[in-house]
């Protein structure tokens, strides 16, 4: 009945209910469906099949067939559920709704671990108008603007929208049920098929409505409506805690399309990668790739087979392209007029699971020592994370934090020194340096923010920020990039006159063996009616001592004033 630790049902709509008072009443519940089935125990039973076998199962109850309910089989997609599975898919930095992943469940079909694109599943999402726009779902998002259910939706289209369209990792955690519970939470969410609510886009969201569906077999409260903060990695990682993760029986990855070409590429030998990329650079007809003949039979089916995982993802990411259909149309053609062999492909994992990653909340305590003085810096952030922490379900080199808020200390003076209300950004990488893989480098800020680099009593100073530029793996550690930066600002000097400033930005981004690390080097124009040069920006940062919940870090940084910090991590 989703009652939350204050003993109230989170389903608003009465007709979850039988007894008027059930979503304040346990016992007036238990007792109406008593009386309603004992009268009518077919039909109470197809409405409400949870209740029923739950009840069932603690009293003497009459059988009741469920396979004979006509709803509840055509919704199920199978007469026997064999298990459950929690998906989680992997952050998103195009949608707001994503970016910190996203939640739904699966009814599996199958005992193996195996994917069947025609299993069940049960979504949960805010009802939002088509023509809506980011800033206005945002904020609604923000302040229970909008409604938002539970909705049943075979498996495939989440499959082509996360892991096609959007190219995102789904990891499935298949729950670990005996066969009661298996049917129970399945019946369960028969239930919730039609019940809504109010969607918050911190709190009461997919991860916590999910959490609340996979409470009835697990147990325990996983979420609490309390909570100011759900986020879908999380209620991954506190599945895992319970009994120790004896709750999750297997972790299966399904690739995206892009992961999956990333993945295949990397096994190609030198001189399959060479045919590879001369056969990129031809129109595919029979005349332009005699080049794949001088490989053995089964290299050419694994260089065209690559060829046809590229072209399948490239017309994902640009569906009007009526190249990219037609080369990936002659891939195919090509693939299949040769000898086909049985292909082996490794199954690489990423080191981190969605799971293992940083918690998303942030207080981080720091010393810092400019040119002129020395005070302490509290920092907190109720989300998400930075390209210095770990990627575990997040795109990795990237960054997205909100409300991010900085504050000093000296001389028993405090001050506030940002406030980021958006950060966001992506080195948007590619793994192999073929076209389409990765694309522009980008980022967003808006806040305020004293600059003192600049001016160590620079005013604390509305801005709003956007760069572009490109990403490139110089080796298997080191990233190099180029960024070109654009910020509107307020007047950050009493002297100042300009409120545009911009740069260009060059830097490397390395993972050593205890952390992350980035160097960059920037050079700031002012822009009036001239342009004006400022001094060169540089700075370093590292960290290091990583774990799930702490980390340290040192950063170096020099402009007009020259700033050394050491900093304490705490995530929760």
């Amino acid at each position: 009945m989703q009652y939350n630790e204050r003993d109230v049902s989170e389903v608003s709509q009465r007709e979850f209910f039988i007894s008027s008072i059930g979503n304040i009443d346990k016992q007036a519940e238990l007792v109406a469906f008593i009386e309603q089935f004992t009268e009518y125990p077919q039909d109470v039973a197809c409405r409400y099949p949870a209740r029923y076998l739950f009840i069932r199962d603690k009293l003497s109850l009459p059988d009741v067939d469920l396979s004979d309910c006509q709803e509840l089989m055509d919704w199920m997609r199978t007469e026997q559920p064999k298990a459950i599975s929690l998906v989680f898919a992997d952050g998103y930095l195009k949608n707001p709704a994503s970016f910190h992943g996203h939640l739904f469940i699966k009814i599996d079909g199958a005992e193996q671990q195996s994917i069947n694109l025609f299993d069940n599943s049960l979504n949960f999402g805010a009802i939002v108008p088509n023509a809506e726009d980011p800033i206005s779902y945002m904020v609604k998002g923000l302040v229970g603007g909008y409604r938002a259910r539970y909705s049943a939706q075979p498996f495939y289209r989440h499959n082509i929208s996360y892991a096609q369209e959007e190219l995102r990792n789904l990891w499935h955690y298949r729950l670990a049920l005996n066969q009661f519970d298996t049917w129970l939470l399945a019946l369960h969410l028969f239930e919730l098929r039609n019940t809504d609510y109010t969607y918050y886009f911190m709190s009461k969201n997919c991860a916590y409505y999910v959490a609340r569906a996979l409470e009835l077999v697990l147990n325990q409260h996983i979420v609490s409506a309390n909570d100011i903060r759900v986020i879908p990695s999380e209620i991954v990682a506190r599945l895992m805690a319970v009994d120790d993760g004896a709750k999750v029986q297997k972790l299966y990855l399904e690739k995206s399309l892009q992961a999956q070409f990333q993945s295949r590429y990397r096994q190609l030998t030198k001189e399959e990668e060479r045919v590879f990329g001369e056969l990129l650079a031809t129109d595919f007809t029979n005349q332009s790739t005699t080049v794949i003949e001088s490989l053995e039979p089964l290299s050419q089916q694994r260089v065209l087979v690559v060829l046809n995982t590229y072209f399948a993802f490239r017309v994902r990411q640009a569906p009007d392209d009526d190249l990219l259909k037609l080369h990936q149309k002659r891939v195919m053609k090509k693939l299949l007029s040769r000898p086909l062999f049985s292909l082996r492909w490794q199954h690489f994992e990423p080191m981190l699971k969605p799971h293992d990653g940083q918690l998303a909340a942030l207080f981080r305590l720091a010393r810092q020592n400019y040119n002129h003085a020395s005070f302490g810096e509290v920092t907190l952030r109720p989300t998400y994370y930075d390209r210095l922490q770990p990627a575990g379900g997040r795109p990795a080199h990237s960054a997205m934090s909100m409300a991010e808020l900085g504050i000093s200390f000296r001389d028993e003076k405090i001050a506030l020194e940002k406030l980021w209300l958006v950060n966001i950004s992506t080195l948007n990488l590619s793994n192999t340096g073929i076209a389409g893989d990765g694309g522009w480098s980008w980022g967003l800020r808006f806040g305020a923010e004293r600059f003192r680099l600049r001016d160590f009593n620079a005013r604390l100073t509305p801005f709003v920020s956007g760069e572009i530029g490109i990403a490139t793996r110089l080796n298997d550690h080191v990233i190099g990039y180029a960024l070109v930066n654009g910020q509107l600002h307020g007047k950050m000097l009493s002297n100042e006159n300009h409120s545009i400033t911009s740069q260009g930005r060059l830097g490397l981004e390395w993972q050593w063996q205890y952390g992350k690390g980035i160097c960059e080097i920037s050079q700031p124009i002012a822009i009036t009616s001239t342009l004006r040069k400022q001094t060169l920006s540089k700075l370093c940062k590292l960290s290091f001592w990583v774990s799930k919940d702490a980390d340290i870090r040192l950063s170096w940084a020099e402009q007009n004033e020259r700033l050394i910090s050491a900093q304490w991590s705490y995530y929760f």
